[in-house]
C-alpha cells in the first residue's frame, strides 16, 4: 500500500489523527513527526520521509497557513519530483481557511474538502491515492495477454451457458465425485485451450480438469503459464444457482500476474494485473469501474465474510473442528456459503463481501482472484494449521497456498487474527 507523509499544524492534530485512523484502517502508512524516535533530529527524520514517501498529505487550515513546518516539508516535497508533484499531492482542507495563502500551485489542485463532511472528504482522498502496487510493471506483451485472456474468459462462459438452460438433462456426471465435472467444464477447456496454444504456442496452459495429479511441475519459471478454471462453481451450475464463472489466471516466471474472472449470468468480467488497479466491465452497459476493496468496511462487526464448505469429508471437518465456523460467524456480521471460490475472491475486490476463507484449495481456485484482489488493494493470507486446525497462524499468500484467507484490508485481516485465531 501507499507511504503517506502527513504536513500539518500541531493545534489541529486532533482531526489529523482521525484522518490518521481512516488512512491505516484503508490499508496506508501514515508519517506523523511525532513518531519521530527519542534522539533522531528532526529535520533530518522528516528530509527521509519526504524523500521515501509516495504521497503527500497537507492539511489546510488556518494553523497551518502559520506554520513554519508546514511552510519547509511543503518546499521539500516540490524539491523532491517536481514533474510528480500534481498527481501526489493530497490537499486536505479541515477547515475555511483561503486557499490564496498557499499559493495558486496549491489552489490549483483537486482539494478534499474535510470541513463540510469529514468522511466524505477522506474517501475523496483515499479515492484518489493509487498504490504504486509493489512498484510491479507490466509491458505490451502483458497487456495483450490480459486483453486475449479475458476475450477467451468470454468464449468459456458462453459455452458453459449453452449447457446451463439444460443442465438438469444434458450435464451427465463424467466421473464418480460428488464434485462432478460435467459436459460444460470439458467443452469450456477444450474450446479455449486450443486458443492460448495457437496464440502463444511457447505459453503452458495448466486446466483443473487436466492437471490434477502435479499442476506445480508444469509451472515456467522463464515465461508465462495460463491457469485456467472454465467453470467453478460446478454443483451451483448444474442445480441452477447463478453463482458460477470462467477464472483464467497468467503465472509469469512463475509468479501469479494477470487475473480474469467472467460471471456469465451477471455478464460482468473482473480484471487486473500487476501494476494496474482492478477494474469491472459491465457487458451489458459498457460500464467499466476501478475497484478499491480498502475502501470497504473495516470492522469485522460489520463485515460479511464468504466461506467454503467442502464435499469432501475430511475438509468439511475441518470448518467444525474446535468451532472454526462457530468463532467465524460470532465474529463477523454474517457468513456467506457462494459455492464460487474465484468469485468470492472477486466479490471481496469489489467490496460485496469483506473476507473470504477456505480450507484446502487449489491453484485453479485462486490465481485470477487473487491478482485482482491484490491489485485493488486486499490482502491475502495463508491460514497455517497448528496441532488443531483452529490453533493457526497467518502466514503470506503465495499460488501453493492451501488455506487461503482474503480480506478487503488490513485492519481485516488484523481483525481476524487478533479475535477469530489468538483467543482460541
Amino acid at each position: 500500500m501507499a507511504k503517506v507523509f502527513f504536513s500539518y499544524a500541531r493545534e489541529d492534530v486532533e482531526q489529523v489523527n482521525r484522518a490518521k485512523s481512516a488512512f491505516e484502517d484503508a490499508g496506508h502508512e501514515v508519517w506523523l513527526d511525532k513518531d519521530i524516535p527519542i534522539g533522531v533530529p528532526l529535520p533530518q527524520a522528516i528530509e527521509i520521509a519526504i524523500r521515501s514517501c509516495d504521497y503527500f498529505a497537507l492539511f489546510l487550515s488556518f494553523n497551518s497557513k502559520r506554520s513554519t513546518w508546514v511552510n519547509k516539508e511543503k518546499s521539500a516535497y516540490f524539491l523532491k519530483d517536481i514533474e510528480n508533484n500534481e498527481d501526489t499531492i493530497l490537499p486536505l482542507k479541515i477547515d475555511n481557511v483561503n486557499l490564496d495563502d498557499f499559493g495558486v500551485f496549491i489552489k490549483l489542485l483537486n482539494i478534499c474538502d474535510l470541513c463540510s463532511d469529514f468522511d466524505v472528504g477522506v474517501r475523496a482522498a483515499l479515492d484518489r491515492i493509487t498504490p504504486i502496487l509493489s512498484k510491479k510493471r507490466y509491458s505490451q506483451e502483458d497487456y495483450n495477454r490480459l486483453l486475449y485472456a479475458i476475450d477467451l474468459s468470454i468464449i468459456a462462459g458462453n459455452t458453459s451457458m449453452m449447457y446451463y438452460n439444460n443442465c438438469f438433462k444434458a450435464n451427465v456426471v463424467l466421473d464418480d465425485r460428488k464434485n462432478a465435472a460435467t459436459q460444460a467444464d470439458k467443452a469450456a477447456e477444450n474450446k479455449i485451450t486450443p486458443l492460448v496454444k495457437i496464440k502463444y504456442e511457447d505459453d503452458v496452459v495448466i486446466t483443473e480438469e487436466s492437471d490434477k495429479e502435479n499442476p506445480y511441475g508444469k509451472i515456467m519459471k522463464d515465461g508465462y503459464t495460463w491457469v485456467v478454471d472454465p467453470l467453478d462453481g460446478t454443483i451451483n451450475f448444474t442445480n441452477r444457482v447463478e453463482l458460477f464463472c470462467t477464472a483464467i489466471g497468467i503465472l509469469k516466471d512463475g509468479e501469479p500476474f494477470i487475473g480474469v474472472i467472467f460471471d456469465p449470468t451477471s455478464n460482468e468480467i473482473y480484471f487486473g494485473m500487476n501494476g494496474l488497479r482492478s477494474q469491472v466491465w459491465k457487458i451489458q452497459t459498457g460500464e467499466i469501474t476501478e475497484l478499491y476493496s480498502s475502501l470497504n468496511v473495516t470492522d469485522l462487526r460489520n463485515s460479511v465474510i464468504g466461506a467454503h464448505i467442502s464435499s469432501r469429508t475430511t475438509i468439511l471437518r475441518k470448518m467444525f473442528e474446535n468451532d472454526v465456523l462457530k468463532n467465524i460467524s460470532l465474529h463477523f456480521k454474517h457468513v456467506r456459503m457462494l459455492g464460487s471460490g474465484q468469485l468470492a475472491l472477486a466479490y471481496v475486490a469489489s467490496g460485496r463481501l469483506q473476507a473470504f476463507f477456505q480450507f484446502d484449495s487449489y491453484i485453479w481456485d485462486q490465481v485470477a482472484g487473487a491478482v485482482i484482489l491484490e491489485n485493488s488493494g486486499g490482502i491475502l493470507k495463508e491460514y497455517i494449521e497448528g496441532e488443531e486446525c483452529a490453533r493457526g497462524s497467518l502466514g503470506d499468500w503465495n499460488y501453493k497456498t492451501k488455506n487461503i484467507l482474503a480480506c478487503a484490508n488490513q485492519s481485516i485481516a488484523n481483525g481476524f487474527s487478533e479475535k477469530i485465531i489468538e483467543p482460541i
